[in-house]
């Protein structure tokens, strides 16, 4: 119970700390400011998520992020919030938006872990962040290092010395996020489309927890600490979402345009799948046509901030996209050739994916080896399936749809770059949700069959429902015996020895865990004999052998 409270104050802070950042820049003259006719307060948290990780990327180029100037720096814009103070609503729904919901998934922390990959390289990559600038060539160290996630620039500033709770709590964040959009679509927002979107993904959620082999379909999870892909999909399917809705309507405010290429820009700052994206974004901006000049200056923006983004990745993996061959630079001294094509290889050994030329139904057979591959993916289409029976039972068509032959192919993009780079199961998370934004597209030529059952009260108990089955219900039994139990989520240390190539390793090739000149030879990591040297401020990594 202390860790749900412990969350709902942390989520509470978030969307105070993007109020204040919202307040620096605008300082709400519009009352009523509302981005794809929702309001502006369902951003706060993703907005405070967003400027504490690029400020962090910024700023780690001059200084390591431990300094308290730089964290005084960060949290600053908190105090904004005494710049316009208004009379707190205890609305219902608002109770339920940043209390309730946020309360029930605070629970998954009595039960919660340290992923596999946290001791792999996760912490020990933000630990880099927090203890150094920028180190080039970092990815010498340990291929993994080159992916460097901008959710490492997020977490590095939430350690509470040995205790990664606060980790976890940034996860929670995006889905509580998500969560309120969902319960704003479905309860007081005016879209069709996104309610209809709302109703699927509660319907979605509830399907995950049944089903062949116990269930699981595509539904977001609460994953293991140090884990990102419910973010990433959480970042993938609202930017999309509201492209749609751009694309759908052919117009958009410089606000709204503004607040999509940052939603992507995340996304890609998140992952780089997030990249294709891209493709509907420009697409959607032929189809609004916008001036090149109004263009410019509404994306200049995001454009700044992924240039940085794009050489932080360079000077660190020699990658403007790591593990992106055809993205990196051979005359880079600290670039190994041929490196992310090892690493993109390994990848795509790992989950399977398609190769181009090879046959499909053997590959498909091998795919579904996994056993986490055949379930999902069986569950997903039972689904999917139910949820297209429940629209055509639910709904009354009354108008002919409209094709949206573009979205259609998009989407169908979408699947196969998935299924050709690295189709695992958490890795498409995104991909399983978005369907639901294909299947609602055309919601506003129907009308609802069954009224009775379209009250906010029945889809509201179902969205407290799925919430309330996301944590594992072993954590319900944990609050039923100790309910004041406070979790610290700490890792076990292993005992580290003289490495003849780099630092230290760990004896019995165990994980390094957080030991900044630690390397573990798991994974295919290569015995590799690695130089530092020093240009300026900068420490350089190169491989000798």
């Amino acid at each position: 119970m202390i860790n749900s409270v412990l969350f709902v104050i942390f989520f509470n802070l978030m969307y105070f700390h993007g109020r204040g950042i919202v307040l620096i820049f605008d300082n709400l003259k519009q009352k009523n400011l509302n981005l794809f006719k929702l309001p502006l307060n369902l951003f706060y948290p993703l907005i405070s998520l967003f400027f504490i990780g690029n400020l962090t990327l910024i700023l780690n180029f001059f200084l390591p992020v431990k300094s308290f100037f730089f964290q005084i720096l960060l949290f600053f814009p908190i105090l904004f919030n005494f710049k316009k103070l208004e009379t707190p609503s205890y609305s219902v729904n608002n109770l339920i938006k940043y209390l309730f919901l946020p309360g029930i998934l605070g629970l998954s922390t009595l039960s919660i872990g340290l992923a596999y990959d946290a001791g792999l390289y996760h912490l020990n990559s933000q630990l880099w962040i927090r203890e150094s600038n920028v180190p080039i060539g970092l990815y010498n160290i340990h291929f993994r290092y080159g992916y460097s996630s901008l959710i490492e620039y997020i977490s590095a500033n939430f350690w509470l010395n040995n205790n990664f709770i606060l980790l976890h709590f940034i996860n929670l964040s995006f889905l509580s996020s998500f969560l309120n959009f969902i319960f704003y679509f479905i309860t007081e927002n005016p879209n069709k489309s996104f309610k209809q979107f709302g109703y699927f993904i509660i319907i979605f959620g509830f399907f995950d927890n049944f089903g062949y082999s116990g269930g699981r379909n595509g539904f977001l999870d609460i994953e293991a600490v140090s884990k990102h892909d419910t973010p990433f999909a959480i970042l993938f399917v609202l930017s999309n979402l509201f492209l749609f809705h751009i694309y759908k309507n052919k117009c958009a405010t410089k606000i709204e345009l503004f607040t999509i290429s940052l939603l992507i820009l995340f996304s890609i700052q998140m992952r780089v799948f997030g990249i294709i994206t891209l493709i509907f974004l420009i697409f959607t901006i032929l189809k609004i046509n916008w001036t090149l000049v109004k263009t410019t200056k509404t994306l200049l923006t995001s454009v700044i901030l992924g240039f940085i983004f794009t050489l932080k990745n360079i000077l660190i993996s020699g990658c403007m996209f790591f593990p992106v061959e055809i993205s990196c630079f051979e005359s880079l001294d600290w670039y190994v050739k041929k490196s992310a094509s090892i690493e993109a290889q390994s990848l795509s050994s790992f989950h399977k994916s398609y190769q181009v030329g090879t046959n499909l139904i053997f590959w498909f057979e091998d795919w579904l080896s996994k056993s986490i591959n055949k379930t999902t993916i069986i569950n997903f289409l039972i689904s999917f399936i139910l949820i297209l029976i429940f629209k055509r039972l639910y709904y009354i068509k009354v108008e002919k749809y409209q094709n949206y032959f573009f979205i259609y192919i998009y989407y169908l993009i979408l699947v196969l770059f998935w299924f050709m780079t690295a189709p695992g199961v958490r890795l498409g998370l995104g991909v399983f949700c978005l369907s639901f934004a294909i299947l609602s597209l055309n919601a506003e030529k129907n009308i609802v069959r069954f009224k009775y059952f379209d009250k906010n009260i029945f889809i509201i108990a179902g969205l407290v429902l799925v919430t309330f089955l996301m944590p594992r219900l072993e954590n319900y039994e944990k609050l039923f015996v100790d309910p004041f139990r406070v979790i610290n989520l700490e890792p076990k240390y292993p005992q580290y020895i003289n490495n003849d190539y780099f630092g230290v390793t760990t004896q019995n090739n165990d994980l390094c865990w957080i030991k900044i000149n630690c390397i573990s030879y798991r994974d295919g990591v290569i015995k590799r004999k690695i130089q530092k040297s020093e240009i300026g401020m900068f420490k350089v990594y190169r491989i000798t052998n």
